[in-house]
């Protein structure tokens, strides 16, 4: 490594600090706030955010990572330009092709650690997102019982406590069960409830009594102890959003899933699920050919440069999308789809570089 690319390096790598700390917070921030009526629930602790924060790191990274490149290298050499250092190294006879050395270099590095936690990291951390909020969602409806007040936070169970001594016990129970179809009532002096952590919620009762009205009986049985053991499915699949999350799953996992749902006639389910394992194979790119527009637009200077990178942010994440549409209608094949954003960046850097190759040699 040469000495303009050590300074050039450093004129990159403190803006790219600055930028990617600030990305990845407000990513952070955006998504607890989309999450707040679960991560701030009643049940929920410190701890709950913090784990969450935290399995959400190689997520976040792998899009702010891209970003963060793409301004640092538009605040650094736009920087020197504006101080005339661009215009001494040209005099001096640098070319302008010589920019591209650091910036492509640490998109390389950048993109091979995006790989990695794209196809490994990712996966493990959205999975123990799915578990912590699955978490918090069942002790939230464990603990969500007030007294006087009817419960339907169970699915087709409704409860009513009399007296509430401390989140999930109670005193002077009424639980009614219509998952059966034939309604079961129970009545019981006291009551608590257990998360178990596998989609599940264990509902005891002591000291009570059931009724069970049947079409041709009204039946009435005793208990010391009755147990009911309820499903939470449902419920978790409608609060928690990454309870199904393609994030959560391995390209192969991806990819098993895509044919499965092909041999089932889900076509929706297919193009999804095979773009989202191509692109996950292409992710290493991203970095790559946002550092490829980013010199070009460092060199305009000023607000142009900033609307340009913007401008290639929003194409790039609409491309994307635009791909993905596409596939599902069978227009473009799902390979084709996936790189569709990537084709159209790379179509950007290549036209913003003739441009200014351009306008350097009218100089």
């Amino acid at each position: 490594m040469t000495r303009l690319d050590r300074y050039l390096g450093r004129a990159i790598l403190a803006p790219f600090g600055a930028a990617l700390a600030i990305l990845f917070f407000l990513l952070v921030s955006v998504q607890l706030l989309q999450i707040n009526e679960v991560i701030f629930g009643s049940a929920a602790a410190p701890s709950d955010v913090a784990r969450v924060g935290l399995f959400f790191v190689p997520h976040f990274a792998m899009l702010a990572l891209p970003l963060a490149l793409l301004f640092a290298i538009i605040i650094g050499l736009g920087r020197l330009g504006e101080e005339g250092e661009l215009t001494a190294l040209f005099a001096a006879g640098v070319g302008p092709t010589r920019l591209y050395r650091v910036p492509v270099a640490l998109a390389l590095l950048l993109g091979a650690a995006s790989l990695c936690a794209s196809l490994w990291l990712e996966p493990w951390c959205m999975r123990g997102v799915r578990r912590q909020l699955n978490n918090v969602i069942e002790r939230n409806i464990a603990s969500g019982l007030a007294p006087g007040v009817f419960s339907r936070e169970l699915p087709r169970v409704t409860l009513f406590a009399r007296e509430v001594d401390r989140p999930g016990s109670w005193r002077g129970v009424l639980l009614d069960d219509e998952r059966e179809g034939v309604p079961l009532l129970a009545f019981a002096k006291r009551g608590s409830v257990e998360v178990g952590g596998d989609e599940n919620v264990t509902v005891r009762l002591e000291s009570g009594e059931l009724h069970r009205l049947e079409p041709e009986a009204y039946s009435v049985a005793h208990f010391d102890r009755a147990t009911l053991q309820v499903g939470l499915r449902d419920q978790l699949y409608a609060k928690n959003r990454f309870y199904d999350s393609f994030s959560a799953r391995t390209v192969g996992e991806l990819r098993a899933l895509a044919r499965q749902a092909r041999g089932e006639g889900d076509v929706t389910t297919w193009a999804q699920a095979s773009v989202a394992a191509d692109a996950r194979m292409l992710v290493a790119l991203t970095c790559l050919a946002f550092a490829l527009c980013a010199v070009p637009l460092a060199r305009l200077g000023g607000a142009g440069a900033y609307l340009g990178a913007a401008a290639v942010v929003a194409l790039h994440y609409i491309a994307g999308r635009t791909g993905e549409a596409l596939a599902v209608t069978h227009a473009v094949p799902p390979t084709l789809a996936a790189s569709f954003p990537f084709l159209c960046t790379f179509a950007v850097a290549g036209l913003l570089s003739i441009r200014r190759r351009r306008r350097d040699r009218s100089l």
